[in-house]
């Protein structure tokens, strides 16, 4: 539910790294999830700049 919520936000431009790190930290997100996540936010960022 988690990684859904934050692939969601992602698209929308509202999720950043830091919030990512405190739902990993928190144990809400698994490593895979968070790398996918991780990259996803890289991607965006780099087309908006």
């Amino acid at each position: 539910m988690t990684y859904k919520l934050c692939k969601r936000l992602a698209a929308l431009g509202r999720l950043n790294h830091d919030m990512l790190d405190v739902y990993y930290a928190a144990g809400r997100l698994t490593g895979s999830e968070y790398a996918a996540l991780s990259a996803l936010i890289r991607t965006e960022g780099s087309e908006t700049a």
